[in-house]
């Protein structure tokens, strides 16, 4: 429908490759009422009613001997943070040149300089900032 210039109304979730793809407009469903979304998401919701969606959160997990093992990378992994929007065109991008994740990734280090960087220690920034350069 959108590239045929045709009307579509529906429901989709982020983050993902299409929202990347293609600009979309998000309907304005009001604010978030807790009880009302907690029925919606029930199959058999007696009172379906109108409300905002509210934001899941995402958690990074890891199995207890990798947590031990790799300190630096839990360091790293807790301040590992980045909007949708940036994660739909990842998805997006990934999509169109057909790339692995490798090859993503080194998209997004060159791409976003202004993100990563706070992730990592002085040393590990300026190794990283010297390779995608």
């Amino acid at each position: 429908a959108y590239t045929a210039k045709e009307p579509w109304f529906g429901y989709y979730w982020a983050p993902t490759g299409v929202l990347g793809k293609y600009k979309m407009v998000e309907v304005d469903m009001g604010p978030v009422d807790k009880d009302k979304a907690k029925c919606n998401a029930t199959a058999n919701c007696p009172t379906p009613g109108k409300t905002g969606w509210p934001k899941a959160t995402v958690l990074t997990t890891m199995s207890k001997p990798f947590y031990d093992k790799n300190p630096e990378l839990v360091a790293l992994m807790s301040k590992v943070s980045f909007t949708n929007q940036i994660m739909n065109e990842l998805l997006a991008w990934q999509e169109d040149k057909k790339a692995t994740a490798d090859e993503t990734a080194v998209y997004f280090l060159t791409k976003y300089k202004d993100v990563w960087p706070n992730w990592l220690s002085e040393d590990a920034k300026a190794k990283v900032t010297a390779i995608v350069k």
